[in-house]
């Protein structure tokens, strides 16, 4: 699209041709003489102008609106260009393919375009326009250059800074996985143990702390905030009161898949719809079995979400990063209660993911570990889960 100059009404966001800094220093005589050079050009927005790799002698003076810079056919935008500023410029030094593609800016880009071969005209005849350009062009570039400069320096400091950290909380995510392991081993050995004391709840939570204090400290050490692994109290009320009406739903359906158990599967006919063990069984051991849940369930959600899921969180990169997360923190969350049984611990997955979901979008160890108790607890001793006490 061509128009003749001056032939829209200017804002105050428009700059004429005649006052680009690259033609500073010309005088009106100098500025007449490129006047019969000069088209004005209107662009639609994102309209191409120029293509990485073509050819031409097109130099460009923004007046109005804006363009983007950009490389590899789009995927980079590495500069923008407003008014009082041009593009296109090393047309007047070299006939080489374009080095960047642009096009114009969302609203759209007018532009006073010049052929590089009329300035080189000018500059034959012993006009000045040419050698005013070229010289304001180096000044230009020897800024683009400085400023490249400081952009790539800072650039290359955040890129180091970020290796450092995926490798340190790499080497976290190992140690985790190494202290799993470790974990899984002493449960296994501890199995004569649990048979002697007839629970594994005290095996279990032993173990757990021990582990968790494990961690503590290596996140202590790890240079992150604890924030990081959900270790804040920041906002915990609301957190709290979130955390409680996400679980209530669950719990409706945990009922539901009771009373369904109770009629489809022969082993649980007979047994009641709710245990309520605190009205039917001896008060003392159920109080120290729950009060010890509620000691090591936070210490679970502690390894799981804060240490695994929190670190991955901030590790990986790509598609799905939370989803990968919580997938791996399941699979963990999982092993911890392969003790109990392999059925046991495969519908612990299923609350795992649900208080994955709540950790990635609270970014807190409180909430889960409320939804962990709530859920727990009523599990165990208000509804009743065969085979669990």
């Amino acid at each position: 699209m061509i128009a003749p100059p001056n032939a829209t009404p200017r804002s105050e966001s428009e700059i004429s041709w005649r006052e680009n800094s690259l033609l500073a220093g010309l005088d009106a005589r100098d500025l007449l003489e490129l006047e019969g050079l000069v088209t004005v050009r209107v662009f639609a927005p994102f309209e191409p102008i120029l293509a990485e790799g073509e050819t031409g002698d097109e130099m460009f003076l923004v007046e109005a609106g804006s363009v983007e810079v950009s490389k590899e056919g789009g995927r980079f935008v590495i500069a923008s260009q407003v008014p009082g500023e041009s593009f296109g410029t090393i047309a007047l030094v070299d006939n080489e393919p374009r080095s960047a593609s642009v096009r114009a800016g969302p609203a759209g880009c007018r532009a006073a375009v010049m052929r590089a071969e009329g300035l080189r005209r000018i500059g034959a005849r012993g006009g000045a326009a040419e050698a005013t350009v070229l010289r304001n062009m180096l000044r230009s570039r020897h800024a683009d250059l400085r400023r490249a400069n400081v952009l790539s320096v800072s650039a290359l400091e955040r890129e180091l800074e970020a290796s450092r950290a995926r490798l340190a909380l790499g080497s976290f995510v190992g140690y985790v996985l190494v202290i799993m392991c470790f974990y899984g081993f002493a449960l296994r050995e501890s199995l004569d143990f649990v048979h002697r004391a007839g629970s594994s709840t005290w095996v279990t939570a032993a173990i757990l702390v021990v582990y968790g204090a494990t961690l503590f400290l290596m996140m202590k050490r790890s240079g992150y905030p604890l924030e990081v692994y959900g270790l804040t109290l920041g906002r915990w009320p609301r957190v709290v009161v979130e955390a409680v009406l996400w679980t209530l739903p669950f719990l409706a359906v945990l009922v539901l898949l009771k009373g369904a158990a109770l009629v489809l599967v022969p082993e649980w006919s007979g047994a009641p719809l709710f245990r309520l063990a605190f009205l039917h069984e001896p008060l003392r051991p159920l109080l120290e079995d729950a009060l010890l849940y509620g000691l090591f369930a936070p210490v679970q959600e502690l390894v799981a979400r804060g240490a695994l899921q929190g670190s991955l969180m901030n590790l990986l990169s790509g598609r799905a990063v939370t989803a990968r997360a919580i997938l791996v923190s399941t699979l963990a969350f999982t092993a911890t209660h392969l003790h109990l049984s392999i059925g046991f611990a495969l519908a612990a997955a299923v609350p795992s993911v649900f208080w994955g979901l709540l950790f990635a979008r609270q970014r807190s160890l409180v909430g889960v570990s409320v939804s962990h108790l709530l859920l727990g607890w009523f599990a165990v001793y208000v509804l009743g889960v065969p085979g669990v006490s």
